[in-house]
């Protein structure tokens, strides 16, 4: 675990913010809506569906990609990123606990409230094909990839806020 004095000498690095979350908001937008507009465009071709699939992954990877270049030169903030993503000895087990359970419980609130308000049961009901498409990845890839997207949010709140409870 990292002292008080280490933090404070780590903390002046990370120095341009707005610069950062500005880059990590415009870029990965700027992908989904080239990535839209190539979805809308006629005839809808082989090609065209692999660049709407690339640009909508590049949006999804341009925050990481893009703290990776900030961090990365610097060998004290790669060190300190490095430490920080994999030491899971500092998450307390009910933390834990509470990012796994904590949408389930509101999923199934809200299914609850749903069938309150007069809905029937059968909207829960197992389909035999899934509601929804993607370009170039088969559903079955997209809910584990779903399941790491939130995984890396909870750890980078915890990265940068340093205690669990920005983390869920």
């Amino acid at each position: 675990m990292k002292t008080l004095e280490q933090h404070s000498r780590i903390i002046p690095k990370y120095n341009k913010p707005y610069t950062y979350y500005f880059l990590c908001t415009v870029i990965p937008w700027a992908f989904w809506f080239l990535s839209g507009y190539l979805s809308h465009l006629d005839p809808f071709t082989k090609t065209l569906e692999w660049a709407t699939g690339i640009t909508g992954f590049l949006g999804l990877m341009a925050p990481v990609i893009i703290s990776l270049a900030v961090i990365w030169p610097d060998k004290a903030m790669r060190a300190d990123f490095l430490g920080r993503f994999f030491n899971f000895k500092s998450i307390k087990p009910e933390y834990i606990f509470l990012a796994c359970f904590l949408m389930l419980s509101s999923i199934l609130l809200a299914q609850a409230i749903s069938l309150l308000f007069g809905y029937s049961a059968e909207q829960f009901a197992f389909s035999d094909s899934f509601s929804f498409t993607s370009s170039l990845f088969p559903v079955p890839c997209l809910v584990p990839a779903d399941c790491r997207s939130r995984f890396r949010r909870a750890r980078l709140a915890f990265i940068r806020h340093g205690h669990p409870h920005d983390a869920l």
